[in-house]
């Protein structure tokens, strides 16, 4: 429990911490635009150490608010940016939607290998909040599996959206954990300087999709540079020799959005959704694969409660 008040947040309980801030489970007490008083919101209060960099401050607040601009039922939603000071010291946080679930990364931890039915469903619902985000101009530029949330309802959403800019801008001053992590969902060309893009977002799509079906990241590595050296330049290993019940469709897919050369990968996040969402109806899938039918999948809470019988 925790007494802290931050403006109209009295935050409640930690939910979790990592290398932006901490996460809180609050109430809203005061009247806040769109959020009625009573509401539980998650509160990020991010480490003050961030603010030391020039500018960052304001590119906090432009992150927020391009956060606000995205409402889909795929994307965590940002309602709220601010700062507080407190006894001379500034609290900045940003207010989400509090949603119940879990990560895919917990899901994998689980399954090992996640179904490739189920893959293709996770994948279409993480396509279409990509496009919902793409539609706003914005690049999400942190697709991972702690970032995907599927909840009680099976809805799968991206969280994060309106700090991962932030979490880029703080790895690049640092050789810290958080560089490591997210070094092996980037996309090669930003590892090379170059504009992320919404190819990036695409290309750690494909990434997440590989790593469910698998059970492993096709790029893992002891050590930050070999994992580097991986990204830039190594072909994974193709999905049906690792197991050749994966359908050659959605084989051929993934193998799309990892090209390294983002001119060759799939562009459109939408495209992608419907790809997934319509299998053997696809003229994409048809193309690929002639006559070879896909079953529907089954839902995900009954693949999470057989994994819990088995835990």
């Amino acid at each position: 429990m925790t007494d802290i008040r931050l403006g109209p947040y009295q935050l409640v309980a930690e939910l979790g911490s990592g290398g932006m801030g901490t996460v809180y489970r609050a109430d809203v007490v005061e009247p806040v635009d769109g959020i009625p008083v009573g509401a539980a919101v998650a509160v990020k209060v991010l480490h003050p150490h961030l603010f030391s960099t020039e500018g960052f401050y304001e590119r906090f607040l432009r992150e927020a608010r391009l956060g606000r601009s995205v409402h889909h039922p795929n994307v965590v939603g940002t309602l709220d940016g601010g700062v507080v000071h407190d006894g001379g010291k500034a609290r900045h946080y940003l207010a989400m939607e509090l949603v119940e679930g879990y990560t895919l990364r917990e899901l994998i931890r689980r399954l090992g290998r996640v179904p490739e039915k189920k893959c293709r469903y996770i994948g279409f619902e993480i396509a279409k909040g990509l496009a919902a985000i793409h539609a706003a101009g914005i690049v999400h530029r942190d697709i991972k599996p702690e970032n995907v949330l599927i909840t009680p309802e099976d809805t799968v959403k991206i969280m994060d959206l309106g700090v991962a800019r932030l979490r880029e801008e703080s790895i690049r001053l640092s050789q810290s954990g958080d560089l490591i992590g997210s070094v092996h969902y980037a996309a090669p060309e930003c590892l090379t300087g170059l504009d992320a893009d919404e190819r990036a977002d695409l290309h750690a799509l494909g990434l997440v999709l590989y790593e469910l079906v698998t059970g492993k990241h096709p790029f893992e590595a002891p050590t930050f540079c070999s994992v580097l050296e991986r990204v830039l330049h190594e072909k994974p290993r193709s999905l049906r020799e690792i197991d050749p019940l994966i359908s050659p469709c959605f084989a051929a897919l993934v193998e799309e959005l990892l090209y390294k050369d983002r001119e060759k990968r799939l562009t459109e996040a939408a495209r992608i959704a419907t790809i997934l969402q319509n299998a053997e109806c696809s003229h994409w899938w048809g193309r690929h694969c002639p006559g070879q039918l896909v079953p529907r999948a089954p839902p995900l809470t009954t693949l999470a409660s057989r994994s819990s019988a088995r835990m």
